[in-house]
């Protein structure tokens, strides 16, 4: 349950700074709505297991899958 957290937080975390920024330039809805893929079930439960905490879960993917 720790990785599913850790990545949670991570992904939380970024979507608010995007979201400060968006609205600082007039974006609400873009910031709002960044990311949101993120936390779907599929997105979020594949990123998860992949999480390291230093790199993109997705590219940790790839490198597990042979997907290059």
């Amino acid at each position: 349950m720790g990785k599913y957290w850790r990545h949670f937080k991570t992904v939380s975390t970024h979507k608010w700074e995007v979201f400060k920024e968006c609205k600082a330039c007039g974006l609400f809805w873009q910031g709002l709505l960044h990311d949101m893929s993120k936390f779907s079930p599929a997105e979020f439960a594949s990123s998860a297991r992949y999480f390291q905490g230093n790199r993109s879960p997705i590219e940790a993917e790839k490198e597990k899958n042979w997907i290059l």
